[in-house]
């Protein structure tokens, strides 16, 4: 059994260091699942078939989500799922681990967001194209409302690049 494990190890590192990770950015459920290998190898077959399967009727998009205790301000976020969904339950079940009072303030797809809030206003939401500027588009959304003392509780992009 021990030489099965270590031959499938040395397969998948021998296709890895052969062609590459799969990049992350704007992947679908497939390019997710696959790992980037020379499919005539008897393991990269099986895992396309595997990951064909398990893909079967899942589209293309990347969501996520953020949800926020209002008590609390504590957050949490889901990303990378095949539909808005899945997003708002992960997100809101990771949070509800800490606090009672999550709710998602912002799901989104193939983008980043952040969730500001300040002191003693309720919290804002906005996207942008990196977390960078979805940052900040949320900060001045926060000020813009009248927010003092406005800070990012959170950003994550649905692709899973924190750039």
């Amino acid at each position: 059994m021990a030489l099965i494990r270590n031959l499938l190890l040395y397969v998948i590192s021998l296709c890895l260091v052969m062609v590459g990770q799969v990049p992350l950015a704007n992947a679908d459920c497939l390019s997710r699942c696959l790992p980037m290998c020379d499919y005539n190898q008897p393991y990269c077959r099986d895992q396309h078939d595997r990951c064909s399967a398990q893909c079967a009727g899942k589209g293309t998009h990347d969501y996520g989500a953020i949800a926020y205790s209002p008590s609390t301000g504590f957050t949490r976020w889901s990303n990378k799922q095949d539909s808005r969904e899945e997003a708002e339950r992960l997100a809101v079940e990771e949070c509800s681990a800490s606090a009672t009072d999550c709710v998602v303030e912002v799901w989104f797809d193939d983008t980043c967001a952040a969730v500001s809030a300040g002191e003693k206003g309720r919290p804002t939401w906005a996207l942008g194209d990196t977390a960078r500027e979805a940052q900040v588009n949320a900060l001045e959304k926060c000020r813009g409302e009248g927010g003092r003392r406005c800070e990012v509780k959170e950003s994550v992009c649905s692709r899973g690049a924190a750039d």
